[in-house]
């Protein structure tokens, strides 16, 4: 009994860190998003990073539902228990314990939503840390004659110009 309940104890645990994981990663996303690349608009293949978020959150769900399986087989455990132990083994359930496969299949689910998640993070940040910046019409100086004139009294040519500078 007491190896069954620290095996579940640690599944706890792990599908616990698994879904901590995924809230900070979504948290640290978001954070880097609006600190360093100023806003969502200037930022590239935006598509990469909202799948990443759809499939961290669902990762964090599936996490829930293992839980909740957790519970639901460690209930049904203590109570083969007890029936075991007055019935000397002889009419007890099968039950499984962490590997039942409704605990495996929703485990199994949650690492690897997280794992494409986390995978997602990362083709997003290579492709904004890879893209090198082109001339657009923000980031180019123009300097336009506005006029040019002529006179005859000193100078013979004199041009009116704007300087515009990026400051």
């Amino acid at each position: 009994m007491e190896k069954q309940d620290r095996a579940f104890t640690i599944a706890s645990d792990m599908v616990k860190l698994l879904i901590t994981l995924s809230t900070g990663v979504i948290t640290f996303t978001v954070t880097f998003c609006k600190t360093f690349l100023g806003s969502i608009s200037g930022v590239h293949s935006i598509g990469w990073l909202l799948a990443s978020w759809i499939i961290l959150v669902l990762s964090m769900i599936l996490g829930f539902l293992t839980l909740g399986a957790m519970v639901g087989n460690l209930s049904k455990t203590n109570k083969s228990n007890v029936k075991t132990e007055e019935a000397n083994d002889s009419e007890g359930e099968n039950i499984e314990g962490v590997y039942s496969s409704n605990i495996t299949v929703f485990e199994f689910l949650q690492m690897v939503a997280f794992v494409v998640g986390v995978i997602f993070v990362f083709i997003f940040g290579y492709h904004n840390l890879t893209i090198k910046e082109t001339s657009t019409k923000e980031n180019i100086t123009e300097f336009r004659m506005l006029e040019k004139k002529s006179y005859s009294l000193l100078d013979s040519l004199k041009t009116d110009t704007i300087i515009i500078s990026n400051k």
